[in-house]
């Protein structure tokens, strides 16, 4: 059973749990996103009237967490509201949580006056939802930049055709530093999770449209691909092991690129030292050989300081 409803306090640590599991070595070393949770729920941006989390028979499997946010023009600013983090728990996912969260708030956002919704998120995926990107409403980032991941969603007609915004995220993220994200791990009953650089982190891959060569990206923003190509290479004898992959924390299911052209799926495991554990390819027998050959070469040369950092991170001194 699946329930939506407002956190209560008795939820918050289990809440931090939840969102530290989702993200943790996701898209760095460890993360930060349950420490941007802690600070959240005392900051004046907060929004808890249309922050919701999802329990699945009684336990915390999923949050979105709402906060005001501005966009700025040179002489005018406006408030609007922004999300994040949207998680769920590994344990839950493919249940349809992410997107009840979603499809429920946004209607009371609406009914709360605000004229837009404005994130960063994954471009491949909040489009079905109703998202564009930040760039056809004539919106850049704080900076003047025009990103992919900056997206909105309009709640009134033309809430964010604003010509010239600047995108301002709340001025929390601003208190996610080091040294309070030591301080919360070392005072809190937070589970042990070990910490460890794997391939696609934002600080080895960045997704773009722009890259070369082969590059692997999360197959959940590629659902319908990876779907595709599961269904037509992976056997009977591997399936249920590959899918369990979807809520483990240690082995996570890409799709694999050569320059924009998907040509197969993997599955890299990085419960000791990253390797890949399952490569599936799309493409004809002549050609599969040699592909497979090259994207091997290609992961262990790409990752050689991975390998390094993560004997590091395992001794360190």
């Amino acid at each position: 059973m699946i329930e939506i409803r407002e956190e209560k306090l008795e939820d918050y640590f289990e809440t931090e749990e939840m969102v530290r599991r989702s993200f943790y070595n996701i898209y760095n070393p460890g993360c930060h996103e349950h420490l941007f949770v802690h600070i959240m729920r005392k900051y004046k941006d907060y929004l808890p009237k249309l922050s919701k989390i999802a329990l699945v028979n009684g336990k915390v499997a999923g949050l979105i967490m709402y906060y005001k946010s501005e966009i700025q023009t040179n002489n005018k600013t406006f408030t609007i509201a922004s999300f994040g983090p949207l998680c769920v728990d590994h344990k839950y996912k493919n249940m349809g949580i992410g997107s009840r969260l979603l499809n429920e708030t946004i209607p009371l956002v609406k009914k709360a006056g605000f004229r837009g919704i404005m994130i960063f998120g994954e471009p491949n995926y909040y489009p079905k939802f109703g998202f564009k990107r930040a760039k056809e409403y004539g919106i850049t980032d704080i900076k003047g930049n025009e990103l992919d991941a900056l997206m909105g969603l309009e709640l009134v007609e033309n809430g964010l055709h604003i010509k010239g915004g600047r995108f301002k995220e709340t001025d929390a993220l601003m208190l996610c530093t080091e040294e309070k994200l030591f301080e919360l791990e070392k005072s809190s009953k937070y589970e042990f999770l070990k910490k460890v650089s794997r391939p696609c982190q934002w600080n080895y891959l960045n997704a773009s449209d722009d890259k070369e060569g082969y590059h692997y990206e999360y197959a959940t923003h590629y659902p319908a691909i990876f779907e595709y190509i599961f269904s037509k290479y992976v056997t009977n004898n591997t399936k249920k092991k590959i899918i369990t992959t979807w809520k483990s924390i240690n082995k996570t299911p890409y799709v694999l690129f050569k320059e924009k052209s998907p040509i197969g799926i993997m599955v890299i495991s990085v419960e000791d030292m990253p390797m890949i554990e399952y490569l599936f390819l799309n493409v004809s027998d002549d050609l599969s050989v040699s592909y497979k050959n090259e994207i091997i070469k290609t992961f262990q040369n790409s990752n050689k300081e991975l390998y390094k950092t993560y004997c590091e991170l395992q001794n360190p001194k």
